[in-house]
């Protein structure tokens, strides 16, 4: 027998203590053990999927990218973070790419909890507005305000709120039911 997943989206207040309407995610295994995450909710569901979606098709789209765009994503980076220096372009926006990619999964993949996606997306999204705030050119002089070069990098703010309304969510343990 296969295992399969399974993802149901429960609409019903099981008690008091849900204000939110939260959706279970099961995981059955052949044995018939299901696992349910209690600590995803419905509300966050269209932000994660946003976001994820997002990330994903970015990442995706650095994994195949010339060396000149190798070189000017590293050295963004570099600007920022200096100890980069010592790491091939090459290598660096793969890496790069790749963890893009993992972040996305991870916002898209129902089972994983809000909190944990949240505070991975924070701290994504809060090193990339060190880039915006770091690399000269991208705002106006003494101010926050992007110039047209810097918006592309500023919109990262969205990101990063996003990242914070989600690791804000409380957490509940995930049950196992035999």
């Amino acid at each position: 027998m296969k295992s399969y997943a399974r993802i149901t989206l429960n609409m019903q207040i099981r008690s008091q203590a849900f204000v939110h309407c939260p959706y279970n995610c099961e995981l059955r295994s052949s044995q018939g053990v299901i696992y349910v995450a209690k600590n995803s909710h419905l509300h966050n569901l269209p932000v994660r999927l946003a976001v994820g979606a997002y990330l994903l098709d970015s990442g995706l789209g650095k994994l195949d990218v010339d060396e000149a765009a190798l070189e000017y994503i590293h050295n963004m980076a570099v600007t920022a973070y200096p100890f980069l220096k010592e790491v091939e372009p090459a290598k660096f926006t793969k890496y790069f790419a790749k963890g893009e990619v993992l972040l996305a999964a991870m916002l898209l993949f129902p089972l994983v909890p809000d909190a944990l996606a949240g505070f991975a997306l924070t701290i994504f999204a809060g090193s990339l507005m060190r880039l915006y705030l770091r690399i000269p050119g991208m705002r106006h002089a003494g101010s926050l305000r992007a110039t047209p070069k810097g918006a592309g990098l500023a919109k990262n703010i969205w990101i990063l709120g996003i990242g914070l309304s989600l690791a804000l969510t409380p957490y509940e343990r995930s049950t196992r039911i035999s």
